[in-house]
């Protein structure tokens, strides 16, 4: 489960055939939003969740045109960054 004060984390488990897939994990439901950004912030990709549960579930996001190089897939919860992690293409 998220620790501190985060009421959300993220973890990528897979990157596969131009698909990055994930788990979020939540302390409480909202309105979650997945952003995946470049090295400058720009928002890259963005899958909304109107109303996700709490607990733990997966989803996946597109990597497919993507250039090599460091992107971010970022979890927000009711527009809060909650937690970012790393994700390098090839």
């Amino acid at each position: 489960p998220p620790t501190g004060g985060k009421k959300s984390m993220i973890h990528i488990y897979s990157l596969v055939n131009n698909e990055v897939q994930f788990e979020v994990n939540q302390k409480q439901k909202g309105e979650t939003d997945i952003l995946l950004t470049d090295e400058t912030g720009k928002i890259i990709r963005s899958k909304n969740f109107a109303s996700s549960l709490n607990g733990k579930w997966t989803n996946s996001i597109s990597t497919a045109g993507l250039h090599a190089g460091i992107y971010y897939l970022n979890v927000l919860l009711d527009k809060r960054v909650e937690h970012r992690q790393e994700l390098i293409i090839q």
